[in-house]
């Protein structure tokens, strides 16, 4: 039952997140950069050498964790309480209280996930109608922050330098594709039970996860502008090599299939099994990746562009190749599971090049800062602006990814002190619909 749910649970990952992977606002922790589009998360790594115009420290508030420990039995597999649907979104989107979010299993996809994870699928299919399922979707998203630090040499007065930067950081990717029979899309999708006869409907889902380390070897240089105005003037260059150990990799490629008598109820077919998983793993992995950046600042002004993820792969090895197979959805059947021959000694897995730009404004009343990014997802925008009055600010902002866009907005009140507040839009969730989203945090301004 563990690899049911497993597998489930990557289906559901795919659904509620795969559409919005990666989005800056779910775990941002500044209200003022959420009501400002999710600025400041851009790829390019020579940006975050850049102090900020407006230097400050950030508090976070989050009002997200309301939601997420107030049923905390729905994270676990093993429990009769295991809610995958509501478990991802609140993991989607854990600090910040989303309006609207499901609070409990009576939704249709809700029953629908969980039926399936816990293997009691209705054979009636149009008992779940009421949600859109999508008919094909794909996702992929990286997580690879890096901790570390810069070893300047050649420092001058004028505050250029050399530098060697060293770091490590996790490597984690994940990417997913799912397919969906029309048909099923179809019944779960109709105000009116709607049957399909004597037919076989299927949901596809091949996924692949990457669990790694990267240790970071990179050069951070800072250079002189003639007629500097400002002490943050200057060209900022930044280049990473990232050394990655992987440790463990997935490739679950799941097949579930509906077959319905002549009455267009689920039914047994003895000659196939209704659900199989043949996964690929290896525990074993070694790679690299590049990553490369420019930030100009100039003024009030500053602009810079990012590559990252050059010439990136991983090859594994040590494979293995495992088939699990359900022969009931609705009878609490076991898997039987089966070691396959594998004849391949590796496989190479490389990720989508990211290029990236950003521009940003700030002369302490007016502030504007925006990002493009080109890679995992195809494009997405970031941005936004925000107007100060003395202790008040109003912000207001928008972001645009798989072909979406959502709203930001908010304000912030105090000087030395103050608290920041942002309203945004998210589609975290499995119907895809937009609900609104509320971060809260503290900001302590470095500078009256």
């Amino acid at each position: 039952m563990k690899t049911l749910r497993f597998s489930f649970v990557l289906i559901a990952l795919v659904l509620v997140v795969g559409q919005h992977a990666a989005r800056a606002q779910n775990y941002n922790t500044d209200a003022r950069r959420i009501a400002m589009g999710g600025v400041g998360d851009s790829s390019n790594i020579a940006a975050s050498m850049v102090d900020p115009a407006q230097p400050y420290t950030v508090i976070p508030v989050p009002l997200g964790l309301i939601q997420v420990l107030g049923d905390f039995d729905l994270f676990n597999p093993t429990g009769d309480d295991f809610d995958p649907v509501r478990a991802i979104e609140l993991g989607s989107s854990p600090l910040h209280y989303t309006f609207g979010r499901s609070s409990g299993g009576d939704n249709p996809e809700q029953r629908f996930i969980n039926d399936l994870v816990n293997a009691r699928v209705n054979r009636d299919l149009s008992t779940y109608r009421g949600f859109r399922l999508p008919e094909t979707l794909s996702a992929e998203g990286l997580a690879s922050p890096g901790y570390g630090k810069t070893i300047k040499f050649a420092e001058q007065t004028s505050g250029a330098f050399h530098g060697v930067y060293i770091g490590a950081g996790p490597y984690l990717s994940f990417s997913s594709t799912l397919g969906v029979d029309p048909r099923l899309t179809d019944i779960l999708a109709s105000e009116e039970p709607k049957y399909y006869r004597n037919s076989t409907m299927q949901i596809l889902n091949d996924s692949a996860v990457q669990l790694a380390m990267s240790i970071i070897f990179g050069y951070r240089g800072r250079f002189a502008l003639s007629g500097d105005v400002t002490p943050r003037d200057g060209l900022y260059l930044a280049a990473n090599y990232r050394y990655l150990r992987g440790f463990r990799y997935y490739e679950p490629d799941t097949m579930l299939r509906f077959d319905t008598d002549a009455q267009g109820l689920i039914t047994l077919n003895p000659a196939t099994d209704p659900l199989t998983i043949t996964n690929l793993e290896s525990s074993s992995g070694t790679g690299r990746a590049v990553d490369v950046g420019m930030q100009l600042v100039r003024n009030r002004w500053e602009v810079g562009v990012g590559i990252n993820g050059i010439a990136n792969q991983i090859d594994w090895t040590d494979l293995t190749l495992t088939r699990y197979s359900l022969t009931s959805l609705f009878q609490g059947s076991d898997f039987n599971d089966q070691t396959l021959p594998q004849s391949a000694t590796g496989v190479t897995v490389k990720l989508p090049v990211v290029t990236s730009g950003n521009v940003g404004f700030d002369n302490g009343e007016w502030a504007f800062s925006a990002d493009a990014v080109h890679g995992f997802n195809g494009n997405s925008f970031h941005g936004g602006v925000e107007r100060r009055f003395g202790m008040f600010a109003v912000r207001g902002g928008a972001r645009y990814s798989r072909e979406r866009w959502d709203p930001t907005y908010g304000i912030g009140f105090g000087r030395k002190v103050a608290v920041d507040l942002a309203v945004f839009g998210t589609h975290t969730n499995l119907q895809d619909k937009r609900y609104t989203a509320l971060a809260l945090s503290i900001r302590i301004n470095q500078t009256p």
